[in-house]
């Protein structure tokens, strides 16, 4: 395992439940849900990358960080329409089970995984 690797794990094993962590490089953003270390937003570069060539630099730092983590023993997943929720509760709740209780990071995350990049599925086509 890597340095990087190693880093990546201990980083997320001292993150709090719902803690924020962010890649200055690119701007990506991720929270730790449970297990999973989701993609929740962006915030403006620390790096001067022309505008043009902002999605492909965020989506290649992404695939980086997703193999340093993966490698490390952290799932992470592709959360970017978790922003229409105020929270990632909120989403949780919106996707909870028939009998009102709320979904875990990796029952949430199945559902963002089946469509990374697709509108949220509808409350009726949730994932169990």
């Amino acid at each position: 395992m890597s340095d990087h690797s190693k880093w990546c794990r201990e980083m997320f094993a001292a993150m709090s439940y719902g803690g924020v962590w962010g890649v200055p490089r690119t701007g990506l953003i991720f929270r730790k849900t449970g297990k999973v270390l989701l993609w929740v937003g962006v915030m403006p570069p620390k790096l001067n990358i022309p505008r043009d060539e902002l999605g492909a630099a965020r989506e290649r730092e992404f695939e980086t960080t997703l193999t340093h983590f993966s490698t490390g023993g952290v799932a992470m997943w592709r959360a970017n329409w978790l922003r229409a929720f105020d929270s990632f509760e909120a989403a949780s709740e919106f996707y909870g089970t028939d009998d009102g209780k709320l979904l875990d990071g990796d029952q949430l995350a199945e559902i963002i995984n089946a469509a990374p990049d697709q509108p949220p599925p509808k409350k009726k086509e949730k994932v169990r």
